[in-house]
């Protein structure tokens, strides 16, 4: 087009921003930018709603919030690009500020505003803010909108508010796919799984969503055997099929310790062309492992070396370090650090490996290694540093660390009073007892005699 000498107007830059955004092609966007600049569209709302759209996809929001606040005259769409990549990003505080402001310049929110300032609150749990919002959505009746009530619903529910959720549901006016699908995900997520289930019979139309949930529900309370069923009804009822529904159906194998049933699944997932998504391999992986196939388990981790990630790595540590092959485990390691950056994850599985195998000097080279790439040792990896120490017979290490940060966790005290028992230091025992106060009186004394 432009070697043909026609000038593009708004409407072919607007298009052009949009594909960039969806093949998040971020030189091509701010060589198009320079582009408008030099034509002199600046001033054109849709234009600067869109480079703001197409930054904000490509993670580039400093960017996108500058050339927001450069707009003028703001509309609906302008503040709803906003918030909905604010969101994206992860920062799902200044979704919602964003939303509390635009109000402040007189503009009607979109119904897809409203969700994705809801959605900001569930991930964050803010109740008052959401339910500040839920008021906003009445005063501007939108509480006809199927995906503004289907939002409002999931964030009573993430906020621990399912009688309030409950309500929306049952209010006066026509509840569709999204509202059922959500409300009977919310009581499953709950763990109210009889109610879920019938809630899930009465639903008039079903989607895969709402067969995932509801099988969610059941694996979530692991209730195995009535997930296997409700997968035979499944497999009667619908084809619906996705990537989840195969990861739940290997939990369900996992589960069930039913590792032909696996092999099963894993032959479905060859033929339908799920292998290569992550999800679903690391579904498959975790389910050999569980079943303690510890062969398939490797074999199928290096058939995934395309596309595995860090949540493999740690799958297969962790299960070396549970199943007694805790030899395997540090070499493993070694590998890794090639390929994917560990986590606090992999360090538990390592000092768990070091401590079943009294392996002290790797233990304090797993340690050595945390604190001089500025790893953060949390309770969870303090706790698994002083099971290591212990075992060890480094009790004075153990001590070290436990004392190193605030002791406020109920496991790491027992950790250490294990470790002064399991040394035959009992009179230490005694002495921390009498640090621990009266709120860990009760646990903490009973776990002396288990």
């Amino acid at each position: 087009m432009n070697k043909a000498g026609i000038l593009a107007n708004e409407i072919s830059f607007a298009s052009v921003l949009r594909s960039c955004g969806g093949e998040l092609e971020l030189g091509l966007a701010r060589q198009v930018h320079g582009v408008i600049v030099k034509r002199g569209f600046c001033g054109n709302v849709i234009l600067e709603s869109s480079l703001v759209d197409v930054y904000g996809k490509c993670m580039i929001v400093s960017d996108a919030r500058r050339i927001f606040d450069e707009i003028e005259n703001k509309n609906a769409v302008s503040w709803n690009v906003i918030v909905r990549r604010y969101l994206e990003a992860g920062d799902e505080n200044e979704a919602v500020f964003m939303f509390f402001k635009m109000f402040r310049e007189d503009i009607r929110p979109l119904n897809f505003t409203f969700v994705n300032a809801v959605i900001a609150c569930s991930v964050l749990s803010k109740l008052k803010e959401g339910m500040q919002i839920h008021a906003v959505v009445i005063k501007n009746d939108f509480e006809g909108d199927e995906v503004v009530l289907g939002s409002l619903i999931n964030m009573y529910v993430t906020c621990g508010k399912l009688e309030d959720a409950h309500r929306i549901f049952y209010q006066p006016g026509k509840r569709g796919l999204i509202s059922w699908t959500s409300i009977m995900s919310g009581y499953a997520t709950s763990g109210r799984i009889r109610e879920a289930r019938e809630l899930f019979n009465e639903m008039p139309e079903r989607s895969v969503v709402s067969w995932n949930a509801m099988l969610a529900g059941y694996t979530r309370a692991l209730q195995w055997e009535e997930a296997l069923d409700f997968i035979f009804v499944m497999q009667k009822t619908t084809k619906d099929i996705d990537y989840v529904t195969v990861g739940l159906l290997l939990n369900v194998c996992a589960g069930l310790l039913d590792v032909e049933m696996g092999k099963q699944v894993h032959g479905f997932i060859y033929r339908r062309g799920f292998s290569a998504n992550i999800f679903v391999s690391n579904a498959l992986l975790d389910m050999y492992c569980k079943c303690r196939n510890m062969r398939s388990a490797r074999v199928w981790f290096y058939q995934m070396s395309q596309w595995r990630d860090r949540a493999s790595w740690n799958a297969l540590l962790t299960s070396f370090a549970r199943h007694g092959q805790s030899e395997h485990v540090m070499p493993f390691f070694s590998e890794m650090q090639w390929e994917a950056k560990p986590s606090k994850f992999t360090f538990g599985a390592l000092l768990a490996a070091c401590a079943d195998i009294l392996a002290l000097e790797q233990g304090k080279q797993t340690h050595g290694f945390m604190i001089r790439n500025g790893y953060e040792i949390d309770v969870v990896v303090r706790g698994a540093l002083v099971d290591m120490y212990s075992k060890c017979r480094c009790l004075e290490y153990a001590l070290r660390v436990f004392t190193e940060g605030p002791s406020t966790d109920v496991i790491l005290w027992n950790s250490i009073f294990f470790g002064c028992c399991y040394n035959g230091r009992g009179r230490d025992v005694i002495e921390l007892f009498n640090l621990t106060g009266p709120h860990y009186l009760s646990g903490n004394f009973a776990s002396l005699y288990i």
